[in-house]
C-alpha cells in the first residue's frame, strides 16, 4: 500500500444525513423557515412515505467512510454507500442492491461537477476512494 498524498487532509460534507430522526410536527411545513427552505429549491417536493426526513430525494444517498491510517499516514480511503429509508434507519448497501450503485453514480456526477478527480473502484460492498 501507499500513502494517498492527495488526501493528507480529506474532507467528506453531510456525512450526517443519517441523523435525523425526530418527526416533524406538522405545523412546521407551514413556518416562514420551511417555506424559505423550500425556495431555495424549487423542484423539492416532500414525498409522503418519508414524513419524518422531509428533504429532495438525493438526501436519502448517503455513506460511512473508513480509513486506514499507518505510520501516520492515511494508506486507504473507502465509502460504504449506504441509503436512508422511510422510517429514518440508515442501512448499509451492499453491491448487490441497484441503490449500492445509484450512491456511487451520484458520487461520481457530484465529483465531476465540483471539478474534483477522484476513482472509484468498487471492491465488494465497499468503494476504494483514489486519484
Amino acid at each position: 500500500m501507499r500513502a494517498l498524498t492527495l488526501f493528507s487532509e480529506p474532507i467528506f460534507y453531510s456525512l450526517c444525513n443519517f441523523a435525523f430522526d425526530h418527526p416533524l410536527p406538522e405545523e412546521f411545513f407551514e413556518t416562514p423557515r420551511w417555506k424559505e427552505l423550500m425556495e431555495l429549491n424549487p423542484s423539492w417536493t416532500i414525498d409522503l412515505t418519508y414524513r419524518n426526513y422531509p428533504f429532495p430525494a438525493d438526501s436519502r444517498m448517503t455513506m460511512g467512510i473508513k480509513m486506514i491510517i499507518s505510520d501516520k499516514q492515511i494508506k486507504k480511503i473507502s465509502m460504504l454507500p449506504a441509503y436512508i429509508d422511510p422510517d429514518t434507519r440508515m442501512r448499509f448497501l451492499s453491491q448487490s442492491d441497484e441503490k449500492f450503485h445509484e450512491v456511487i453514480e451520484y458520487m461520481k456526477k457530484l465529483s465531476k461537477m465540483e471539478k474534483i478527480d477522484c476513482k472509484f473502484t468498487v471492491e465488494g460492498d465497499e468503494v476504494i476512494i483514489g486519484t
